[in-house]
C-alpha cells in the first residue's frame, strides 16, 4: 500500500502542535475541543475535520493566512477521499474496543503507521517484554489504519494458544475461513487471503513461534496482506521488520525539571489516570507528583506495572506504595539470569502485588491461573475454592479483591453473567507460583473434573431448548476444554476421551471437524482401558465428522466398529445412533437406495426410543425421499419433523427442516409457501450461525429465484454459495449436485452468459453477512 493513503491532515496537525510546544491536552484546552477529537484527527480515525473544528485549531495554533489556506485545501481533499471510501460500518473490524485512555507513544504510532503503509513492508513485529504495552500500541495502530483496509482489520488473540499447530486454525476461525478436506489449511488460508487488502494483527505469538514459517508462507502467497505481530521475541522471517516497544519515557532524577513538567511525562500521566479510576479524588500535585515519578522509574516505565501499582491507591498513598516497592525489589530465587531486566522487574511488580494479598487470596490467584480463556465464578469455586486441608475459601470476596488489585479482570458475558480473565503475564506468574507450591497437578485435575461435570450429559442439551445457551457456553469454554483435554490425555486418558465425546457435537456445529477427529482419535488411542460404550461413542463421532469432510470409507468403518461395540454391551440407543451415522454417510455418498433402507430402520428405532434426536432423523429421512422424488411421503415426514422440533423448542432442527420443507415446496410449485419458510429458516440460522446450513439455505433460495424467473439474482446467490462452501471446506455432495444439474441450466437459459458470469462473480465477493442481508431482502 502506498503512502497516498496516509491521513495527511493528521500528520500536518501533529507537526504543527509539536512545533508550537503543545500536548494534545493543552491544544484541546486552548482550542475548546476535546482531547479525543485531536487524537482521532492525528491518528487518522477522523481524517476530515469539520469547518468549525478547523477554525478553532487554526486560531489556537495562531497560523498565518497562507497556512490556513493550505489546511483548508487539505481538509477538502480528505473530505472527498473519505466520501469515496466504504462506510466504516461496512469494514470488518474485530479488534476489541479499549475502555481506558491511551497515553503518549506518538512517535511510535507515527513510525508504525508509516512502516505498515510502506509497500515493501509485509510484516511488522512489535517486540518487548511482557507488560510493555505491545498489544495496546498495536490496537491503536490498527484503529488508526482501519479506514485504509476496506476488506477488514482482524485481531487474532494467540495468548490462549500453546500448540503451534493451532495458530493457523485460530487465524482461520477469526477470519471465518473453514478448513477444506482436500488441502492443507495453509493453502486454504492463502487462497482466501490472496487478493484481499487486510491488516492482520497476531497478538502474543511468543509461545507458538514454531508457527512462524507458516506465517511466512502466507505472506509469500498473499502480496497485499499486511501482518502486525506482538511478541516477546522476533519471528526471524525474511519479510519481518522488528519494532522494539520500549517502556514509557521517564522523568529525570529529582530536581532536574520542575514538578509541573514531571506531570507531563506519559508514565506519570498513566499512573494518575489509572489511580483516578479507582479513587476519583486523587490529585498528584507538588511532592506527590515527584513520588509518582519515582514509582514510575522504579517500575522501569512498564505500563502494566504502573497500572498495577496505581490500583493500590485504593489502599495506600503514593509514598507508601513507593516504600513498599523499595522493600520488595530483590529478585525472587527462581528468576532467570538471562531474562531481560525489564521482564524481571515486571515479575517483581506482580510478585509485590501478589505478596500484598492475604494467604487465601494468593492461593486463589495462583489456582485461577490454570484457566485459559477466562472462567465463571462457579468454575473458580469448583477449581480454586479450597485450602490445603480441602476446606472452602471465600472465592467471591477473594475475586473482588483480585479485581480491585488489577490482577484479574471482570467482564460481562453474552448472557449478562460475570466472567473473569487474567493477563497472560500475570497468568505465567501464577502458574510459576502454583509449581512452587506443588499444586499444579492437583489443580489441573480439579480443572479437568470441573469441565467433565460442566459438560456431562451436554449431548442431550444439543437437542433441547438449551441448545443455544449450550453453544454460547461452549464457545466461552473452548480454550479451557482444550487445556483439560491436553492435560488429561497424558494423566487421565479416559477423562480426555469422555470430554472429547461431550464436545464433539459443538465441533460439528462450528465446522471444526479436523480438530474433532484429531482429539477423538488421540484420546481413543490412549484410553485403551475405557469402557466399550465410551469407545463406541468416540468411534461413532469419528465417523460422523469423517462423513462431513467426505471421507466416506473411514466414516463407514468407524460406524461399523462402533455398532459392533454397542451391540456387544447391549446399548440400543448407541446402536441406533450408529445406524443413523451409516444412513447419513450413504446419503452423502449418493447411495440413495441404501440411505432410504437404513433410514426406514433408524426412524422406526428412534420412534420407539422417543429420542430427542427424532426430529433430526425424520428431517434427514425426508430429504432422502425428496431427492428420490417421493414428494408425498417426504412431505409427511418433514411436517412431522417440523412439528416435533417446534414443540420441543429446537432452533437448529427447525432451521434445517424448514429449509428442506421449502425445497419441497419449490419442487411442488408452491413458491409463496417456500418463500415464507425460507425467510424463517434463514432468520433461525442467523441465531445458530452454523455456516454449512447457512450455505444450504442460500442454495435453496437460489432454486426459488430460478423458479420465479429471477436468474440473475440466483446466479449471485450461487456465486456466494460457492465462496461460502470454499470457505467452510464442504464440497457439493452427490445429491446436491443433482439439484445443480437440474436448476442451473434453466437459469442460464433465461439470461446471457455475460450477465450470469458477472452476477456469479459479484456473489463470490460478498461476505456471509452481506449474503444473509441480500437473501432476507429478497425474501420480503
Amino acid at each position: 500500500m502506498g503512502t497516498d493513503s496516509a491521513p495527511i491532515f493528521g500528520d500536518l496537525l501533529r507537526r504543527a502542535r509539536r512545533e508550537a510546544g503543545f500536548t494534545q491536552e493543552a491544544l484541546a484546552e486552548r482550542a475548546g475541543i476535546s482531547v479525543r477529537a485531536i487524537a482521532d484527527l492525528e491518528r487518522g480515525v477522523n481524517r476530515a475535520p469539520r469547518r468549525d473544528t478547523l477554525d478553532m485549531l487554526v486560531g489556537a495554533l495562531d497560523l498565518s493566512a497562507d497556512e490556513r489556506r493550505r489546511w483548508e485545501k487539505l481538509r477538502r481533499q480528505e473530505s472527498v477521499r473519505v466520501d469515496k471510501e466504504p462506510a466504516p460500518g461496512t469494514r470488518p473490524i474485530t479488534f476489541p474496543p479499549q475502555p481506558t485512555r491511551f497515553f503518549g507513544r506518538e512517535d511510535e504510532l507515527e513510525n508504525l503507521m508509516r512502516m505498515v503503509r510502506e509497500s515493501e513492508t509485509r510484516l511488522v513485529t512489535l517486540t518487548g517484554p511482557g507488560g510493555s504495552g505491545k498489544t495496546r500500541l498495536a490496537l491503536e495502530v490498527a484503529a488508526a489504519l482501519a479506514g485504509e483496509y476496506p476488506e477488514g482489520v482482524f485481531f487474532v488473540d494467540l495468548a490462549p494458544v500453546s500448540d503451534p499447530n493451532l495458530v493457523l486454525a485460530t487465524m482461520a476461525a477469526t477470519l471465518g475461513v473453514r478448513p477444506r478436506p482436500d488441502q492443507p489449511l495453509s493453502v486454504t488460508l492463502a487462497g482466501w487471503l490472496a487478493a484481499k487488502r487486510i491488516l492482520l494483527v497476531l497478538d502474543n505469538i511468543e509461545q507458538v513461534l514454531d508457527a512462524a514459517p507458516e506465517i511466512g508462507q502466507l505472506l509469500s502467497h498473499c502480496q497485499v496482506l499486511r501482518v502486525m505481530v506482538t511478541s516477546r521475541a522476533p519471528l526471524h522471517l525474511r519479510a519481518e521488520r522488528e519494532y522494539p516497544v520500549l517502556p514509557l519515557p521517564l522523568p529525570p532524577v529529582d530536581g532536574a525539571v520542575p514538578a509541573s513538567a514531571v506531570a507531563e511525562y506519559d508514565a506519570v500521566r498513566l499512573f494518575i489516570d489509572r489511580a483516578r479510576a479507582v479513587r476519583p479524588a486523587f490529585d498528584a500535585a507538588g511532592e506527590d507528583v515527584l513520588v509518582v515519578a519515582r514509582i514510575a522509574r522504579q517500575l522501569d516505565g512498564l505500563p502494566l506495572a504502573i497500572e498495577l501499582a496505581a490500583a493500590c491507591i485504593r489502599l495506600f498513598p503514593p509514598a507508601t506504595i513507593l516504600e513498599r516497592l523499595n522493600q520488595h525489589r530483590p529478585l525472587p530465587a527462581g528468576g532467570h539470569r538471562d531474562a531481560p531486566a525489564r521482564q524481571r522487574t515486571l515479575r517483581d511488580t506482580i510478585a509485590w502485588s501478589y505478596n500484598l494479598l492475604q494467604p487465601d487470596e494468593r492461593a486463589l490467584l495462583r489456582r485461577l491461573s490454570i484457566f485459559k480463556g477466562g472462567w465463571t465464578m462457579e468454575a473458580a469455586e469448583a477449581v480454586a475454592g479450597f485450602d490445603a486441608e480441602a476446606e472452602v475459601i471465600d472465592v467471591l470476596n477473594g475475586s473482588e479483591t483480585l479485581v480491585e488489585h488489577s490482577l484479574i479482570q471482570a467482564h460481562e458475558s453474552l448472557d449478562g453473567s460475570p466472567r473473569f480473565s487474567m493477563l497472560e503475564t500475570i497468568r505465567e506468574f501464577g502458574l510459576a507460583q502454583l509449581d512452587a507450591q506443588i499444586e499444579t497437578q492437583d489443580v489441573h485435575k480439579r480443572h479437568a473434573d470441573h469441565l467433565v461435570e460442566l459438560f456431562s450429559g451436554s449431548e442431550s442439551d444439543w437437542h433441547s431448548p438449551r441448545e443455544l445457551s449450550t453453544l454460547r457456553r461452549t464457545d466461552a469454554e473452548i480454550e479451557n476444554l482444550r487445556l483439560a483435554l491436553d492435560w488429561s490425555l497424558s494423566h487421565d486418558p479416559e477423562t480426555a476421551l469422555r470430554l472429547a465425546c461431550e464436545v464433539a457435537w459443538y465441533w460439528f456445529i462450528r465446522g471444526a471437524n479436523l480438530e474433532a477427529r484429531r482429539w477423538l482419535e488421540q484420546t481413543l488411542a490412549s484410553a485403551v482401558d475405557a469402557p466399550d460404550d465410551l469407545r463406541a461413542q468416540a468411534l461413532s463421532w469419528i465417523g460422523w465428522h469423517a462423513t462431513t469432510y467426505g471421507d466416506f470409507q473411514a466414516a463407514h468403518l468407524a460406524h461399523e466398529q462402533a455398532l459392533a461395540l454397542y451391540r456387544r454391551v447391549g446399548n440400543n440407543n448407541g446402536a441406533a445412533s450408529c445406524l443413523h451415522g451409516l444412513a447419513r454417510n450413504a446419503f452423502w455418498m449418493g447411495d440413495l437406495d441404501q440411505a432410504e433402507t437404513l433410514y426406514e430402520e433408524v426412524a422406526d428405532r428412534f420412534r420407539k426410543l422417543d429420542s430427542p434426536e427424532l426430529p433430526t432423523i425424520l428431517g434427514n429421512f425426508g430429504m432422502v425421499l425428496l431427492e428420490r422424488g417421493k414428494l408425498d411421503r417426504a412431505s409427511v415426514l418433514l411436517d412431522e419433523a417440523l412439528a416435533l422440533a417446534e414443540r420441543r423448542g429446537l432452533i437448529w432442527d427447525r432451521a434445517g427442516i424448514l429449509e428442506s420443507r421449502a425445497f419441497l415446496a419449490i419442487e411442488s410449485g408452491e413458491l409463496p409457501q417456500a418463500r415464507l419458510m425460507l425467510k424463517v429458516s434463514v432468520q433461525l440460522q442467523c441465531e445458530v450461525q452454523d455456516p454449512r446450513y447457512i450455505s444450504q439455505a442460500v442454495e435453496t433460495c437460489a432454486w426459488l429465484a430460478i423458479a420465479e424467473g429471477a436468474a440473475e439474482h440466483a446466479a449471485r446467490l450461487l456465486g456466494a454459495v460457492a465462496a461460502l462452501r470454499d470457505t467452510i471446506g464442504v464440497p457439493i455432495q452427490p445429491p446436491t449436485q443433482l439439484d445443480y444439474d437440474r436448476y442451473v441450466p434453466i437459469a442460464k437459459a433465461q439470461i446471457s452468459a455475460d450477465v450470469w458470469d458477472r452476477a456469479w462473480a459479484d456473489g463470490q465477493s460478498l461476505s456471509q453477512s452481506d449474503v444473509i442481508e441480500i437473501v432476507l431482502q429478497g425474501l420480503e
